[in-house]
């Protein structure tokens, strides 16, 4: 018997029905021994309690986790596999080898590990043994948002596991180009969830006939809406005729929004929900303060109920195995012109007339309105027939002072498409290297601003709209956020936007994020996002204060 190593200390007691259920398995040829003193296979007496002798197998870590022992380090992976460099260059750290074990032994399950630890990588590494030791055959896919394709998934797999072919599940216009990459032979697909809707039937027979096994769902919360069309066709992929056996869910805030929880763990582990209807889990999870659609509140026991639905899963924290540099936040004002306060006045009393006119005001016209505002104050508002351009010579020269502080490079996080643009073109004219990451900017081109931004000398700055960097995009070159103004994304996202320079790449002493303002509306906006209030709160306070009082 080779290879003989302890079980770890939580594992030393084991009942009678583990006991039963683990001597049934099949033996592997190799084994742990639960203390190296135990002379023979079996079970003994030691002290109080009962050992035994376990059969490294996959079958025995399940179990012995489904029992709700402790089954750290004991995966066959962790100690049969020799894991390659992560990305060609990173030796995994452990944590990313007991994830990898993890998901390798539980078919169905969740990596909950908080945001930049490395769940990529860790993702790659199960596969890799499943593929390669394991001999499970079949090609994995890979569900990805899309500014994560390439510079994220393909890159990760090609440099971590040369000898495999990843092939990309995009590009062109229509269906054909992907149809015909998805005949091609490869051990590793990589697709974006709207691109499911458009390859269903022949992804579904793929499982079918087992060009597919495995299937990972890299931030699961994008299918969160089970009556959405992303969701449908991904349940019909992956749980129809034949169901896939391996299925992972990926998200580091997986349970900000309990609504959502349902459609992801229906997707992903249905048989851990207490319910099937949506509204009766809603029930369970929210009880009401008003009669607004927003007013409803968690009941104390709701993440208890999510906690049980996310099962199996591991989860590191990052603050527990990383040693990250703190993170600073500040406040910066601007100025407003005098064109900017008279475009800003005059959209303060279309909004009071709006109010005045006696109807209920929709909360999507309440939302137009507070966005033209926050556009003026930021130098560009969308006009009927053109963009219209405000004198912003303080804005520009605050953001311009912010960037001569930063020690390396910044990314500016800004959410409209005409500020956006002028503010591209007024730091270009002050001689500075500028890229701008929007939803127009896709493919090749955004792939390689990103990689540029990260590997490269140049661009120094990256201007982009928080919802193109909100998963998976590494920019830890930088060491300075400025928030032109308050996103409005919701307060997820801009959490996962922030997270996208706190990794282990990151060399910054200290990770810096300014939230620039030129009105007292943008702070007030600034402390709603701060204090977690949702957008429809916090668009339906500022409306009601400003139409009350005026600018303030």
């Amino acid at each position: 018997m080779s290879d003989i190593r302890p079980i770890p200390e939580t594992l030393h007691l084991v009942s009678p029905a583990a006991r039963k259920l683990i001597l049934n398995l099949p033996v592997n040829e190799q084994y742990l021994k639960v203390k190296q003193s135990l002379p023979v296979e079996g079970e003994r007496d030691y002290g109080d309690r009962k050992l035994l002798l376990l059969p490294l197998h996959e079958d025995t870590s399940r179990i012995l986790f489904n029992l709700g022992i402790n089954t750290k380090g004991l995966g066959p992976l962790n100690y049969l596999y020799t894991p390659p460099k992560v990305e060609g260059k990173y030796a995994p750290m452990p944590h990313q080898v007991e994830s990898a074990s993890f998901l390798a032994t539980h078919s169905r399950s969740y990596n909950l590990s908080t945001m930049r630890v490395g769940k990529t990588g860790a993702e790659i590494l199960a596969l890799d043994y499943l593929l390669d030791y394991k001999g499970f055959e079949g090609a994995a896919l890979i569900v990805a948002p899309l500014s994560t394709l390439g510079t994220v998934w393909k890159y990760s797999l090609e440099n971590t596991l040369p000898h495999h072919k990843t092939v990309v599940l995009h590009g062109g216009t229509g269906k054909r180009v992907r149809l015909d990459k998805l005949k091609q032979p490869a051990d590793f697909f990589i697709i974006n969830p709207d691109g499911l809707k458009m390859l269903e039937t022949e992804l579904t027979e793929a499982i079918i006939t087992g060009k597919i096994t495995k299937v990972i769902f890299d931030e699961m919360t994008i299918f969160g809406n089970p009556s959405s069309g992303r969701w449908k066709a991904a349940n019909n992929i992956i749980n129809g005729k034949m169901p896939c056996k391996y299925v992972h869910g990926l998200s580091g805030t997986p349970g900000g929004d309990p609504k959502a929880v349902f459609g992801m763990a229906k997707l992903i582990t249905p048989s851990t929900l207490p319910c099937d209807r949506l509204t009766t889990w809603v029930d369970m999870c929210y009880s009401r303060w008003g009669t607004q659609v927003w007013q409803i509140k968690e009941r104390p026991e709701t993440q208890f109920l999510i906690q049980k639905v996310f099962q199996p899963a591991i989860r590191f924290d990052k603050k527990d195995i990383m040693d990250l540099p703190p993170v600073v936040t500040q406040g910066r004002a601007a100025e407003l012109s005098s064109e900017q306060q008279k475009f800003c006045a005059g959209i303060i009393r279309e909004m009071i007339a709006i109010a005045e006119n006696g109807k209920v005001v929709e909360a999507a016209n309440k939302a137009a309105a507070i966005g033209k505002y926050f556009q003026a104050a930021q130098g560009a508002v969308i006009g009927d027939t053109e963009i219209i351009h405000l004198e912003d010579k303080s804005r520009v020269e605050t953001i311009l002072e912010i960037i001569k502080e930063a020690t390396a490079k910044v990314v500016i996080f800004s959410c409209y498409t005409g500020v956006n643009n002028k503010l591209v073109e007024s730091l270009r004219n002050k001689k500075l290297t500028v890229e701008k990451v929007d939803g127009s900017v896709i493919g090749k081109k955004r792939d390689q601003i990103f990689y540029d931004f990260q590997n490269e000398e140049n661009p120094k700055v990256l201007v982009a709209h928080p919802e193109t960097v909100a998963f998976g995009v590494e920019l830890a070159a930088a060491d300075t956020i400025i928030f032109n103004g308050p996103p409005r994304v919701g307060t997820f996202k801009v959490s996962q936007a922030l997270e996208r320079l706190s990794s282990m790449k990151q060399k910054a002493k200290q990770i810096t994020i300014v939230q620039l303002s030129a009105t007292e509306e943008e702070r007030v906006a600034f402390d709603d996002i701060d204090s977690g209030i949702n957008n429809s709160e916090s668009v339906n306070k500022l409306f009601t204060d400003m139409t009350k009082y005026g600018r303030r």
